[in-house]
């Protein structure tokens, strides 16, 4: 009878800013457990071959392609996930990392069959209260705790976000390692997939007598913001197609390109290259060439789209309604809740309505703002009847850049859900529950408020609430690049500009205090001559273990 590895999958999932003044607690967090944690791995609920390729290739038809729900016996350990925001609270971590641990004892204690692996789904950027590398402590005590009761070699898997940073740390607790190749990340369940396959792939190897694989690990000493390295353009497009060939030369398992965090200051933050296989002179000259290649190429990384001021912003957008180019969206970059902003910033808001240069300018204009993240304003208007005039006061409780906003306004939309819509097993990327949410209109201005912090990405966020955006001049949205519903409305990206606004996670990163970054770090750091002949001597592969 052929043997069936028993895989758990666990980890702590959170994009978190040291910028953003709001600290993440456990209610912030959906945690699953068990069979609840399988709605985030549908691949590991059926018996579907997979649809898509693994490292780029179309595997769909290959005789040899795993049926990962069918080859292994798949556990849900503990895992906890929030969208992006500050800093998490040190005391939830630990009670998290606690729970992961008391997982692997309990299986130990219950279970007669060895543990062969872990999937260790996390992101890569997860900011905690008095840590610079809370992943890497993660992983270190995860890799402890099997060492200490397994007689046999437990191997894990990373699955992260390409934003995501690598200590040395976390990659010697960890065997493979893997992160998304696209931003927007419309890859996430190939990744996931990707994991779970080379983890497969190699706990096999491993029980035939293989040996573990080499970890090539290569600091790149540039930090940039996702907005200046999306895949939708080049540089970076020409990068991550680059990584997908590497990833499939013989000799090497994964390749994976990180670009780092920018909104968390934190020495760990910068750009990183990591080639797993088993060919050491081609890891290295795959990995040095790659690091080298986009050293040189710091300089030709842009916004992925138009990026101005707030004000620029205005009046391009007004200018393109005039030549009919409708809806045209502006993201307040600033505050955008999937990247670590709060979600409370008013300041765009102050602009709209108080600002005296722009308040008769837009008058004729249909807007939609989304939105403004306030528990207790939410709770208010809940009370109200939908076409009832309220007197709300909402808005920068955690993020003070400007003050809270007080209006009059008539109520036009509200949404209050149903308990089993919060429920923690309907939560996935496509439908992150706000709450209760409302919509407030002000002659020709509408205003979203939201009970619990959430992204507005897909055309049902606003439908469900009564509004049709392409009967909108302009939307303001709190986001960096334009997720792919949006983009498309925006017709393919022309009606569009990113405007640059304060927050937790302001694209004029330089601008940002930093007492942690690492002494040669561009574009924080001005790389002189000198500077740049020792970060190329530095781009040199080393190997982790």
């Amino acid at each position: 009878m052929t043997y069936k590895p028993n895989i758990a999958i666990c980890g702590i999932s959170i994009e978190s800013s040291t910028y953003t003044p709001y600290i993440n607690q456990l209610e912030d967090f959906v945690i699953f457990k068990g069979n609840n944690l399988f709605v985030w791995y549908p691949f590991l609920q059926t018996k579907a071959t997979l649809l898509k390729a693994l490292n780029g290739k179309d595997l769909t038809n290959s005789s040899n392609l795993p049926n990962l729900s069918g080859e292994a016996n798949w556990f849900g350990f503990t895992r906890a996930r929030s969208i992006p925001g500050g800093a998490v609270d040190k005391a939830f971590y630990e009670s998290i990392k606690l729970q992961i641990i008391n997982d692997i004892k309990q299986y130990f204690i219950r279970s007669d069959q060895p543990l062969d692996g872990i999937l260790l789904d996390i992101h890569g950027a997860m900011s905690v209260v008095g840590m610079t590398d809370a992943e890497g402590d993660l992983a270190r005590a995860i890799r402890q705790q099997v060492d200490e009761l397994s007689d046999n070699p437990v191997l894990i898997s990373t699955t992260m976000d390409l934003h995501g940073n690598v200590t040395k740390q976390l990659l010697q607790s960890v065997d493979l390692l893997t992160c998304y190749r696209t931003a927007p990340h419309i890859d996430s369940q190939e990744t996931k997939i990707r994991a779970c396959y080379n983890l497969l792939n190699l706990i096999k190897d491993i029980r035939q007598g293989g040996k573990l694989p080499l970890k090539g690990y290569l600091s790149v000493p540039i930090l940039l913001p996702g907005e200046k390295t999306s895949t939708r353009v080049e540089p970076a497009k020409a990068f991550y197609k680059r990584v997908t060939k590497i990833a499939n030369m013989t000799g090497i398992i994964d390749c994976s390109l990180f670009m780092g965090y920018p909104w968390a200051d934190q020495p760990r933050c910068q750009a990183y290259i990591i080639i797993i296989g088993y060919n050491k002179k081609l890891i290295s000259q795959q990995a040095e060439s790659l690091a080298q290649d986009y050293w040189q190429a710091r300089d030709k990384f842009n916004f992925v789209g138009p990026a101005a001021e707030l004000d620029k912003s205005i009046y391009t957008a007004i200018e393109q309604i005039n030549n009919q180019h409708k809806p045209f969206f502006i993201s307040d970059s600033g505050d955008n809740p999937t990247a670590g902003g709060t979600g409370d910033n008013t300041k765009v808001l102050h602009t709209l309505l108080n600002n005296s240069q722009f308040v008769n300018l837009l008058s004729q204009y249909k807007i939609l703002y989304t939105q403004i993240w306030d528990e207790l304003a939410a709770e208010k208007l809940a009370k109200y009847k939908v076409g009832q005039l309220v007197k709300i006061k909402f808005g920068a409780k955690y993020d003070k850049t400007a003050p809270p906003v007080e209006l009059e306004g008539q109520l036009y939309s509200l949404l209050i859900p149903k308990t089993e819509e919060l429920n923690t097993a309907n939560y996935s990327d496509s439908a992150i529950p706000g709450g209760i949410e409302a919509v407030i209109k002000i002659d020709k201005l509408y205003i979203i408020i939201s009970q619990k912090r959430k992204p507005y990405h897909n055309i049902n966020d606003f439908a469900k609430l009564g509004l049709d955006i392409d009967k909108f001049d302009i939307v303001f949205v709190k986001i960096g690049y334009l997720e792919p519903q949006l983009y498309k409305a925006a017709n393919n990206g022309q009606n569009w500009i990113m405007a640059l606004t304060p927050g937790g996670v302001d694209q004029r990163i330089t601008k940002l205090p930093r007492t942690k970054a690492l002494p040669i770090l561009y574009p924080i750091t001005k790389i002189t001559s000198q500077f740049d002949r020792q970060v190329k001597q530095a781009l040199i592969c080393q190997f982790i273990n």
